[in-house]
């Protein structure tokens, strides 16, 4: 069966037809004078898609009555062939569910065309005309996730909407691309755009506007070439003047015949567009001015390439000179407007050939997930093996919000980019889990990380990143599973029957040799966040407290700690199985030495401030 959805036509997944109903049970228990939570069914589907692609999730009591669908929500598959749970309780009736393919976001009124992922070449060859040094080594570069990027420059317009003025030099029409604009003032009209955009509703869950990184400028701007230009590698005149704006035809000193009414930059989208087409292939959705016109910002500090192949390249040394890239109308063709060429400037300087595009995509962190708000279970029941009394009583939690969390456990190489130093007992691979860290260390961390984020341009607004809560944790650890391991086994299995599995999916005292491993190098759970299930213990934000049972909600607030002891979670390397179960939770001192020595570290996440419990 299938049906059209707002960009493609689209596959029909329908729980209980096409695709398997998933029940979700709530156990629960009578403790004191707590509320008894109800036996309740969570029912799912699962989305036999790719991470990245968007379905709307839809529901209906009778499928063959003829009854007409709602929607309950529009999802992000944060990884392949993904578990969507309903957040919210079914009570007294029964639902069926579908997944209908959208395609990619629709960003609201602006003009977007959707970039797939995909890899190409980031730099010139030595041969190239016009080539720079610091336009090499060329590296293959890996974009794993796609985004959508503006079709045209941002306009004056759309600048001074958002902004409240205009600081161009070329003015007298709104349609031009705003200039003389800093690297900063791009960013924070990219914060300003993104809030305004959320609070109207129409922000696709975990999308931010922001600037692209050089990378992803370069692989929109040679839309699968590997030419000088998105043409080709010809500089003929005419065939240069049909898709740019630059000094033979907008600048007056040197300009020939056919040439702009005035010199400057000129309204956007009057040349034509490279080669991108929109995702639903029926019309041309090619960029416009990725040659000349204005130089345009990129997210990037002025960083050499790395050479041989990495995924997700970003410039991140620590300095103020930013990538323009593009070329601009007082550009020379071969000298400034190929595909490779990479100018770097003073990231306050302003001048009238220099403007921006936006992306509409995720951070421009790729080790992160988003983690879509929702509901879940934390806790146990008292048939689980090794079950604690302090995994009682078992709480409804419901998340107002997402974040984004490290699909990795913090690597020694992440912690000492920061902080200067490795405190690590297990070294001798970067990519191994810091560890060794007091929950205090691991805060100084988070605040740093923020600080550097913040100067790059890389954090929404209002975000920060932080340690996890436990709620947080235990939610993306499950990733919409009630079993006893986010791979699955029923509450009630012995560690026997699930040992082996296990170790695919953790290194612990069964696997692990007495050291850690580098992170990453075991299977995922559900969401793709690896290690959840041991290698290090994992530091979690909130001090260590027994679960109120009951329901709750968790917001976004301000957070309080004024007890000594936090709560750490998932197991390690020296853990045996039962003590890397998803309910299972510890508490260490917080500002003192951890034993053994090589077990506590952490990851991070990305969220909004601080979360608030409220009944």
């Amino acid at each position: 069966m299938k049906i059209y959805s707002a960009f493609l036509l689209g596959e029909l997944c329908l729980a209980g037809f096409a695709a398997s109903l998933v029940p979700f049970s709530v156990l629960a228990q009578e403790l004191e004078n707590r509320p008894l939570l109800g036996v309740e069914l969570y029912p799912g589907i699962r989305i036999e898609g790719r991470a990245g692609e968007r379905y709307r999730i839809e529901y209906c009591s009778d499928p063959t009555s003829g009854e007409q669908w709602q929607t309950l929500a529009e999802i992000e598959l944060p990884s392949d062939n993904y578990v969507f749970h309903d957040p919210e309780p079914v009570r007294n009736s029964r639902r069926f569910y579908r997944a209908v393919a959208l395609g990619p976001p629709v960003p609201g009124q602006l003009d977007f065309t959707y970039i797939p992922s995909g890899r190409f070449l980031i730099g010139s060859p030595e041969t190239e005309e016009g080539r720079y040094e610091n336009e090499g080594p060329v590296t293959e570069v890996t974009i794993t996730r796609g985004f959508l990027v503006g079709r045209r420059e941002v306009t004056q317009r759309e600048f001074e909407t958002v902004m409240g003025y205009n600081p161009s030099v070329f003015t007298g029409n709104p349609r031009l691309p705003v200039e003389n604009v800093t690297w900063e003032e791009a960013v924070l009209f990219c914060e300003k755009l993104t809030e305004r955009e959320r609070a109207a509703g129409r922000l696709p869950p975990g999308y931010v506007y922001r600037l692209p990184t050089e990378a992803e400028w370069e692989y929109a701007c040679r839309a699968g070439t590997t030419t000088r230009f998105g043409w080709g590698d010809s500089a003929d005149e005419a065939m240069a003047k049909r898709y740019a704006w630059y000094n033979l035809n907008a600048m007056a000193e040197v300009w020939t015949e056919p040439h702009a009414a005035a010199e400057g930059p000129q309204e956007t989208g009057a040349k034509e567009p490279n080669n991108w087409t929109l995702y639903d292939a029926h019309r041309n959705g090619g960029l416009y001015d990725m040659h000349g016109n204005v130089w345009e910002w990129c997210l990037d500090a002025e960083s050499p390439y790395p050479g041989g192949a990495v995924e997700d390249w970003q410039g991140t040394a620590p300095v103020k000179r930013r990538i323009c890239r593009g070329g601009a109308w007082n550009s020379d063709l071969v000298r400034d407007c190929r595909s490779a060429r990479r100018r770097a400037v003073d990231q306050t300087a302003r001048d009238s050939s220099t403007g921006f595009r936006l992306v509409l995509g995720p951070v421009a962190n790729q080790r992160l997930v988003w983690i879509p708000p929702g509901t879940f279970v934390v806790g146990s029941p008292p048939c689980e093996d090794h079950r604690d009394p302090d995994e009682q009583p078992m709480t409804l939690i419901r998340f107002t919000y997402g974040f984004w969390m490290s699909k990795y456990e913090t690597t020694q190489r992440e912690y000492e980019s920061v902080m200067g130093a490795n405190p690590s007992m297990f070294r001798g691979d970067p990519d191994r889990p810091v560890e060794n860290v007091t929950w205090r260390d691991a805060l100084a961390y988070c605040q740093r990380l923020t600080q550097r984020e913040h100067l790059a341009g890389r954090l929404p607004q209002g975000h920060v990143y932080r340690l996890p809560t436990e709620f947080e944790w235990e939610y993306a650890c499950r990733a919409g599973t009630t079993t006893l391991f986010s791979f699955g086994f029923d509450r009630c299995t012995r560690w026997l029957d699930y040992v082996d599995t296990l170790c695919e999916y953790a290194w612990t005292s069964h696997n692990s040799g007495g050291q850690t491993h580098p992170v990453g190098t075991r299977k995922p759970n559900p969401w793709g966040l690896f290690d959840m299930h041991g290698n290090v213990w994992e530091w979690c934000l909130n001090p260590f407290v027994l679960y109120p049972g009951g329901h709750l909600t968790v917001t976004v607030g301000e957070a309080t700690n004024d007890l000594p002891f936090q709560c750490i979670r998932g197991g390690a390397w020296h853990i045996d199985a039962q003590g890397c179960r998803t309910a299972d939770r510890q508490n260490w001192f917080s500002d003192k030495p951890v034993t053994p020595y090589g077990s506590f570290g952490f990851r991070v996440v990305l969220a909004p401030t601080y979360p608030t419990p409220a009944r």
